[in-house]
């Protein structure tokens, strides 16, 4: 009799441990969990007709952690009056599972179009990561940069528009660069929309640097993660819109009005 009691107390306490470990879940300090993680991009027509959005999109939806959701931003017309094959995106975006939103909005920004819509969705612990969309994104690319522990970090960046990249630099920047991979959390970004808007057509064909000095007046310092590898695949060379004149002029122009 005494036996089978004994028996009986310890599979009621087995019973009681197995619950509590079923109930209760431990809440960790910085626990990811309740942290989204938001891809913001934008397009322009020749890379969706081209094809080339889709090669981007379809590297941001191949990674080993997966974003909560992604904003593609983008008006009806071009600053240049071309109009945006919307259809034929929304196609593109119905093939997918995923949480994507077509986010149009009522003026093309330029470049920032990729991030300043996003902003009033985006909360303060999030992950947002910035995305190219002539991209081909490496599929560990968003898990690599959470990794780094940073709030404002990439693979590639400039210091007086000087090329530093993750493969033998590791440190500070005065801006990174978007292609590469890079990643902001959400209260890093807040205000930039009012920033953008301030500054007028100053920079309105340049996006990277303008963060950068956004940042800097907040007094963030981004940075280059030597952790960071395989870096981003450009297929800018299949559109016709090259950066070769933008890099020489117009990002120098740029830079030197923001940071000299």
């Amino acid at each position: 009799m005494k036996k089978s009691k004994n028996i009986f107390i310890i599979l009621v306490l087995f019973s009681i441990l197995i619950v509590s470990l079923i109930v209760y879940q431990p809440v960790y300090e910085n626990n990811e969990k309740y942290k989204n993680i938001i891809v913001s991009m934008t397009t322009i027509p020749e890379r969706i007709n081209k094809g080339v959005f889709k090669k981007a999109l379809d590297s941001l939806l191949n990674q080993t952690i997966q974003p909560d959701i992604i904003y593609i931003n983008i008006s009806n017309k071009t600053r240049k009056g071309e109009d945006y094959p919307i259809d034929k995106l929304k196609e593109i975006i119905e093939n997918y599972d995923n949480n994507i939103v077509l986010n149009i909005i009522e003026k093309d920004l330029g470049p920032i179009t990729k991030i300043v819509p996003t902003i009033p969705f985006i909360k303060d612990d999030d992950y947002v990561i910035i995305a190219d969309d002539d991209v081909t994104y490496s599929s560990d690319m968003i898990e690599s940069l959470i990794n780094t522990k940073k709030d404002a970090v990439g693979y590639a960046g400039r210091i007086n528009m000087e090329f530093k990249t993750s493969e033998y630099y590791s440190g500070p920047v005065d801006f990174l660069e978007t292609y590469a991979g890079v990643l902001y959390r959400g209260k890093n970004l807040f205000g930039l929309d009012t920033f953008v808007s301030e500054l007028g057509s100053l920079c309105e064909n340049q996006d990277d640097i303008v963060i950068g000095k956004f940042l800097k007046n907040k007094g963030i310092k981004p940075m280059i993660d030597s952790s960071l590898k395989n870096i981003g695949k450009h297929d800018a060379e299949n559109t016709s819109e090259l950066r070769t004149n933008n890099i020489h002029e117009g990002n120098m122009k740029c830079y030197q009005s923001l940071f000299v």
